[in-house]
């Protein structure tokens, strides 16, 4: 990784920082830069420290773990700011369990669903929140992408293997920003499907 890309990774990690309640960012942003250009996503579970997801594995966020640990108010308080306190808005991405927020950056919800109708009005009792890192990259899929299409310019079916953090959903999300085309559900003959790859699978 060269300097120019360290740099963008730690100014990314940083920038996520924004998203955490104050007492936390504090915490995060005291992490070493040699540690914070690795981070994939930033995690955050009710009473467990605050931890984050490197190459490596997971690291707590801060030395003193007792100092980091995350509470229900955290959770909340961390939901209600990036959705303006109000979910009922936002209702939609929620029920696939995440949020875009601003500057590319995703953040995986889990808790409860309020079901009204048959379906879900809105999320009680937060558990975890887990605030993924996006990073931009530049040409990622361009060697792949002229076999993702018949001569006719169909979308092939195509399966995506790698292990977690291989960037996969980027190669999609580039594929579609690319070709300006949307992924066909899997009812119909071609579509593009993304897996993990687990290590005993050959």
């Amino acid at each position: 990784m060269g300097t120019v890309d360290r740099l963008e990774r730690i100014y990314r990690y940083e920038q996520s920082c924004e998203f955490l309640p104050h007492r936390l960012k504090s915490l995060a942003l005291s992490l070493p830069d040699k540690q914070k250009e690795r981070v994939e996503e930033l995690r955050l579970r009710v009473m467990p420290p605050l931890t984050v997801l490197t190459l490596e594995g997971e690291l707590n966020a801060a030395p003193d773990g007792r100092a980091s640990l995350v509470t229900a108010e955290d959770l909340e308080q961390m939901l209600g700011a990036v959705t303006e306190y109000s979910r009922y808005a936002c209702i939609e991405t929620l029920r696939q369990g995440f949020l875009p927020l601003r500057g590319g950056f995703r953040l995986g919800v889990c808790g409860s669903a309020v079901v009204r109708d048959g379906e879900g009005s809105n999320l009680k009792d937060i558990s975890s929140l887990a605030l993924r890192i996006v990073c931009e990259h530049i040409g990622l899929g361009s060697d792949i992408a002229p076999q993702l299409f018949s001569a006719d310019g169909r979308v092939l079916s195509t399966l995506i293997l790698s292990p977690p953090g291989g960037g996969k959903t980027t190669v999609e999300n580039k594929r579609r920003m690319k070709f300006n085309l949307f992924v066909k559900p899997s009812t119909e003959p071609n579509f593009v499907r993304v897996m993990p790859r687990r290590e005993n699978d050959r």
